[in-house]
């Protein structure tokens, strides 16, 4: 399994807790069937959202095309006004 930069994930049952963006790719095998927990350096997507704490996390099918390195560098990205 493969997660690529900007994959996007969502929280489970906490909409009001940020969404996530993968900063750095992720390469990982899992067996047909089985489950593995996987740990990713994850960036905040909303300025104004809670932080996460540990919740559950569902996979989207959405990716953002951004170069963003830093926290700081996706919100510059993705704030109203600031999109270049």
């Amino acid at each position: 399994m493969r997660l690529s930069v900007g994959t996007v994930f969502e929280q489970k049952d906490a909409p009001d807790v940020q969404d996530l963006l993968v900063r750095d790719s992720l390469d990982e095998t899992i067996k047909p069937g089985g489950k593995k927990t996987l740990k990713a350096y994850g960036l905040c997507m909303d300025r104004d959202g809670a932080s996460p704490s540990g919740e559950e996390l569902l996979l989207t099918p959405w990716s953002l095309d951004v170069d963003a390195d830093s926290q700081e560098a996706l919100w510059a990205a993705t704030d109203k006004g600031d999109r270049g």
